[in-house]
C-alpha cells in the first residue's frame, strides 16, 4: 500500500517537473513543488535538497521564484533561524499570486516605458532615418496596445474574488 501511495506521488512531481520544463523554467521547480505539497510540515532548505536529491545550492537558486510565483511560503519557526517552506495548496490562490506578479512587474512596469519610448522617437522623427523610426513607432505602438489590453483584461480579472469561483 505504501509503495503504491509513493509511486502516486512521485508520478505527481515527475509531472510538476514536466510542466515547469514546458514553461522553460527549470524541472527542480516542480520537483520542490511537489515535494513541499506532499510534506505534512513545512521543510527546511536541506530538508528539500535532501528530498529532491539536489544540492541546497542548487534548491536555494529556485526558492524566490517559487515564492514570487505564490506557489510557495516562507514559515518562521519560533526560536529557529532557519527558513522553512510550504506549499500554497490552494492552486487558486498561486494562480492569483502569480497573475498578480505578472500584472504588477511586466504589464505596469511596460506601458510608461512604451509611451515614454514612443514619444521620444516622435520627438525625432523629422530628423533622423524617417523609414527606421516609422517601423519601429508601428512595432512600438501595437505592443502598447497589446500591453494596455492585457491591462485591462488582468485588471478585471483581478476584481474577481476567488469565493465567487466555483
Amino acid at each position: 500500500m505504501k509503495d503504491e501511495v509513493d509511486e502516486i506521488k512521485s508520478k505527481v512531481i515527475e509531472n510538476a517537473s514536466k510542466i515547469t520544463e514546458k514553461w522553460g523554467f527549470n524541472p527542480l521547480l516542480g520537483k520542490i513543488y511537489g515535494v513541499l505539497l506532499f510534506s505534512g510540515d513545512a521543510m527546511s532548505l536541506q530538508e528539500i535538497a535532501d528530498s529532491v536529491d539536489y544540492s541546497v545550492s542548487s534548491v536555494s537558486q529556485n526558492i524566490p521564484l517559487l515564492l514570487n510565483f505564490g506557489a510557495i511560503k516562507r514559515i518562521k519557526k519560533p526560536g529557529d533561524k532557519k527558513a522553512y517552506f510550504q506549499a500554497e495548496y490552494d492552486l487558486m490562490v498561486a494562480t492569483r499570486k502569480m497573475i498578480e506578479s505578472f500584472h504588477e512587474i511586466e504589464v505596469k512596469s511596460a506601458i510608461p516605458l512604451l509611451e515614454e519610448s514612443i514619444d521620444k522617437l516622435e520627438a525625432i522623427y523629422e530628423k533622423d532615418n524617417k523609414e527606421e523610426i516609422e517601423e519601429t513607432l508601428k512595432r512600438l505602438r501595437k505592443l502598447l496596445l497589446d500591453y494596455k489590453r492585457a491591462k485591462k483584461y488582468l485588471d478585471l480579472l483581478m476584481k474577481v474574488p476567488l469565493e465567487k469561483l466555483p
